[in-house]
């Protein structure tokens, strides 16, 4: 069996802390490196290495930065000046699904390693493991060395691979914004639903979560063909528009957009006609389309 790279990590957030109970159990794990009194207990809590200073931080194979995207810049500047000596032989790896490496090459000493390791998921807090299984991760890095290792640490944690020497700019931005689509932008519809279900005075956790997990399921199993059902479909536009006139403002709003989205997959399904496509535009006071 290949023995893993060791590792560090920066950055003890929800997917750090994820990332580093995963490693520490498979023994690659070396140091967690914090700035907080949180992030020390925690460490200790779990029985992982913590430095708090550069000086303590034994060499690693793949050092994983998992910070905010917008601090990556500052933290690999940081590296580059207080691990220069080893770093050479390490591979720096930060896990933002919105950039890639180029943006960092000149930040670094000549001949290190960068790369990118993006979860296609979303961790909670406190960590759950599970989370990373058999989930996506888009892995870039123009270096054989650092995709090796990347491979082989994501397989080691029950994920999938999707390796790539370069990503094309765009591609990345429409990956990640379906990113974003799949997990936040959901969680928004479905605290929608959440509203208007106490809103009606109804146990949301008994009608919502069967209703959104059939629909998930629904939707996997039939990609070719979507299972759409409700007042949009059969072109209701009375009991749509007594939804319209019953929702507070705030809520009509995002209702008349999420109907709009809608309509343009029933189109696409045939369910709707060019007409009725039309018809419901104009219900919910928005242009009309071709």
């Amino acid at each position: 069996m290949t023995a893993l790279p060791t590792c560090g990590i920066l950055g003890p957030g929800r997917l750090g802390k994820t990332i580093a109970l995963a490693l520490h159990r498979l023994g690659c794990l070396r140091w967690v490196k914090g700035r907080s009194e949180q992030h020390a207990h925690w460490a200790a809590l779990h029985g992982i290495p913590y430095v708090t200073q550069w000086s303590e931080a034994e060499p690693v194979e793949v050092l994983w930065i998992t910070v905010p995207d917008t601090h990556i810049t500052e933290v690999l500047a940081e590296c580059a000046h207080h691990c220069a000596e080893w770093s050479l032989h390490c591979s720096l790896v930060h896990c933002a699904g919105s950039l890639g490496v180029s943006p960092f090459h000149a930040l670094l000493p000549e001949g290190t390693e960068l790369g990118a390791a993006h979860p296609f998921q979303t961790f909670p807090e406190p960590p759950d493991l599970h989370r990373l299984r058999c989930i996506g991760w888009l892995i870039e890095s123009p270096w054989h060395q650092t995709r090796q290792r990347l491979t082989l640490l994501v397989r080691a944690l029950e994920g999938i691979p999707v390796v790539f020497a370069t990503f094309d700019p765009h591609r990345r931005v429409l990956y990640h914004a379906a990113a974003v689509v799949a997990s936040n932008t959901l969680f928004a519809v479905l605290h929608l639903a959440q509203h208007l279900a106490r809103a009606a005075e109804l146990p949301e956790l008994l009608f919502l979560q069967p209703i959104v997990q059939t629909s998930v399921t629904n939707f996997f199993a039939s990609l070719d063909s979507l299972p759409l059902t409700g007042p949009v479909v059969r072109g209701d536009w009375e009991t749509l528009r007594r939804h319209l006139q019953e929702l507070p403002a705030t809520e009509a709003a995002a209702y008349r957009h999420l109907c709009a989205a809608l309509g343009i997959l029933a189109r696409r399904e045939g369910l709707l006609s060019s007409t009725q496509y039309q018809e419901l535009l104009a219900l919910l006071g928005m242009p009309a389309q071709r």
